[in-house]
């Protein structure tokens, strides 16, 4: 795979982590949480087992925005090549995909349901044709709680598919006592999760993406912070879809070239 597609594939799990943040199996029992109401949560992003993301990954973060009303997700990718965001707007019953990946999808914006997110078949990006995903319950997987930025965090893990070299998995280190009001991106799979995730562990081998919080900041976020810009243009998720995989043709044509 060239340079564009892996940033094409990082992008995807790096959204979709969110998205398989769901169980039914795990409850922390302890004292009353402490309230999130608005500020900034950053994320690091660090990528393993490939030399050409790793370097790109060191100057990645990844933004989560909370107010008394709205949330985004922004992704800031590979030394700022990359953009992408996720608005779940009060009252809407989708959320809104905001993408600025040069030579790919350059500001776009698409509605998602949540109950149907699939924007790439990831398996078919991937050159080891892995199998579907299987998706299962949480389970802890550490005894003794662990500490990030002071907050006591409890650790689950769950399979998320498989590849040709191993198993794919997510493990999450969630902060019980952080509790967010707000509906966030994909808060149709964080109901039963008790907390923030505060760390993030994606391994697909040969990946493994590792996305941790390194400063949490309390502070007043506007409303127009998440408006949608107006230079963007609107998608539908078929039209999306249909691009992407244009995209991908090209990039596997030994006519054609879109390689960085």
């Amino acid at each position: 795979m060239s340079i564009l597609v892996k940033m094409l594939v990082v992008s995807s799990f790096l959204c979709c982590s969110f998205s398989w943040v769901h169980s039914d199996a795990v409850i922390d029992n302890e004292d009353e949480r402490a309230a999130f109401k608005a500020g900034r949560i950053r994320y690091t992003v660090a990528v393993k087992g490939d030399e050409h993301l790793s370097v790109f990954a060191e100057e990645s973060y990844i933004d989560l925005y909370i107010n008394e009303s709205n949330s985004k997700l922004e992704f800031n990718l590979f030394e700022g090549l990359a953009n992408l965001q996720v608005l779940q707007l009060e009252g809407s019953s989708t959320f809104q995909m905001l993408f600025d990946i040069p030579t790919i999808v350059e500001k776009t914006v698409v509605g998602v349901d949540e109950k149907q997110f699939s924007l790439v078949d990831l398996d078919d990006i991937h050159e080891n044709k892995a199998p579907a995903a299987v998706y299962q319950s949480f389970k802890k997987i550490e005894k003794r709680a662990v500490r990030v930025l002071g907050h006591k965090c409890y650790k689950v893990e769950k399979k998320i598919g498989a590849s040709e070299e191993g198993d794919c998995r997510l493990i999450l280190t969630m902060a019980s006592k952080l509790k967010v009001e707000t509906a966030l991106p994909f808060s149709n799979y964080l109901d039963d999760l008790e907390g923030i995730p505060l760390e993030i562990e994606i391994h697909y081998p040969p990946l493994i993406i590792k996305m941790r919080a390194s400063s949490i900041t309390k502070q007043h976020v506007k409303d127009v912070f998440f408006e949608i810009p107006e230079n963007y243009q609107r998608k539908t998720k078929k039209e999306l879809k249909q691009h992407l995989e244009h995209i991908l043709d090209q990039e596997n044509s030994p006519k054609k070239s879109i390689g960085l």
